[in-house]
């Protein structure tokens, strides 16, 4: 789980019913889609020295994985979005984890 403020992909971008992003690909064509997304990639990567380094160069990654996932008609999920379900997993194998060792225990109690 992230705790620092994610300016990548900000909460904000995703409080409502549907992003701005999946407005834009409701409304334009496929091709003025893929167009406006190229735009973004190209924007950040060019400006990156000259603005917001590495974090530029963050937005322009999420940009060019939405395109890959948007043409390969696969599910997009962003790098913060897999380290949270990662994060998720992580809590849930403890979870287990502890749950077999507690179960392991009693086991071992019951037999002596």
């Amino acid at each position: 789980m992230k705790n620092e403020l994610d300016n990548v992909n900000p909460a904000h971008y995703r409080q409502g019913a549907m992003q701005t992003i999946d407005v834009m690909k409701a409304k334009l064509t496929t091709e003025e889609f893929r167009g406006h997304l190229k735009g973004c990639i190209l924007k950040y990567v060019t400006r990156e020295k000259l603005k917001n380094g590495i974090e530029d160069l963050e937005k322009a990654q999420w940009y060019l994985d939405y395109l890959i996932a948007f043409d390969t008609n696969q599910p997009f999920k962003s790098h913060a979005e897999i380290e949270e379900m990662l994060a998720q997993q992580d809590v849930l194998e403890a979870g287990l984890q502890d749950m077999q060792n507690r179960l392991t225990r009693e086991a071992g109690s019951e037999n002596e």
